[in-house]
């Protein structure tokens, strides 16, 4: 993937998500676990490498809304940085897409992915959290 500059594209939240409100069966719940380690164990070998992560979700199979706990994942389980973590949805997703000249970083006339706000601080978010 590196060789080629393939994206990445995980969807880990997924399987937390799944494990906590799932309501699993005692075997599919011991498979998520055992499934979802070995996935985090590959795409950190792959992250390690260089292989280029774009943020990805599975918004279908958990609410709406929680896809920034991906960031999370990465930063927290997989160990990447603060900042790498919010590229992956910001610069990296809009190259992958092709649509870096639209957005993907805060400039005039892109579309903004960013919104900040004085009410939600940026320490909220547990990925950006020292």
């Amino acid at each position: 993937m590196k060789k080629r500059g393939t994206y990445l594209v995980p969807t880990l939240y997924l399987e937390d998500w799944m494990l906590e409100f799932g309501h699993l069966p005692p075997f599919y719940q011991q498979k998520m676990i055992d499934v979802s380690a070995v996935a985090k164990s590959n795409i950190k070998h792959a992250m390690q490498a260089g292989v280029k992560i774009a943020m990805g979700t599975d918004a279908a199979v958990y609410p709406h809304g929680l896809n920034a706990h991906e960031l999370d994942v990465y930063v927290n389980q997989l160990g990447m940085a603060p900042l790498a973590a919010l590229q992956t949805a910001t610069v990296s997703a809009a190259d992958l897409m092709g649509w870096s000249a639209k957005t993907g970083s805060l400039e005039a006339g892109k579309w903004r992915t960013l919104s900040p706000s004085r009410k939600i601080p940026w320490t909220m978010c547990a990925c950006c959290k020292m």
